[in-house]
């Protein structure tokens, strides 16, 4: 229990972290791929403020659920705090990442989230992606570059996908809604 977020029953950071670590070795060992999905929830703040903390508990727990079933049983779901949430993608080319953060987009755009009180309202979700494959990969550095290309995903509008290519970090791919 002390591995899992109390709300939503994913892992919390620390596994998560644990779990990333070995997760390395192996993509290292066997030249396999491995990328992080860092997910905000946009205007979040905005449903709690309209409906409260209780629908806001329920948003993050459908949430948390949609995301998981999307996403192969090898991969890792955390939640990181609050309303972000990072996906550890294993053994993933860059195309494959990218496709698994839209599928995961588009999932949220469609889906209605139902509110304690019985209310749905609808959301959308802003992914960054970072993807390292071969020797020295740095979790802290692809989570990073994750949360940097989710910085641009709410800057350039919320509701889309942004991949930061693994390279010097200088160039960049969108994927807009």
């Amino acid at each position: 229990m002390a591995r899992l977020d109390p709300l939503t029953g994913q892992l919390n950071r620390r596994a998560f972290l644990d779990g990333a670590a070995e997760e390395r070795a192996r993509a290292e060992r066997y030249n396999t791929g491995i990328a992080f999905l860092f997910m905000d929830l946009d205007h979040f703040k905005r449903l709690n403020d309209s409906y409260g903390h209780d629908a806001g508990d329920e948003v993050l727990r459908s949430f948390s659920s949609l995301v998981h079933e999307r996403l192969r049983s090898v991969d890792t779901l955390c939640r990181w705090g609050g309303e972000e949430f990072i996906a550890m993608l294993k053994n993933v080319d860059r195309d494959g990442t990218i496709a698994a953060a839209e599928r995961i987009r588009r999932g949220v755009e469609t889906h209605a989230f139902v509110l304690p009180d019985g209310r749905s309202v609808h959301l959308t979700v802003s992914i960054g992606v970072s993807h390292a494959s071969g020797s020295g990969i740095e979790i802290s550095e692809q989570i990073k570059r994750a949360d940097e290309a989710l910085y641009k995903a709410k800057n350039r509008g919320r509701n889309r996908v942004e991949y930061l290519e693994n390279a010097a970090g200088t160039s960049s791919r969108a994927r807009a809604s």
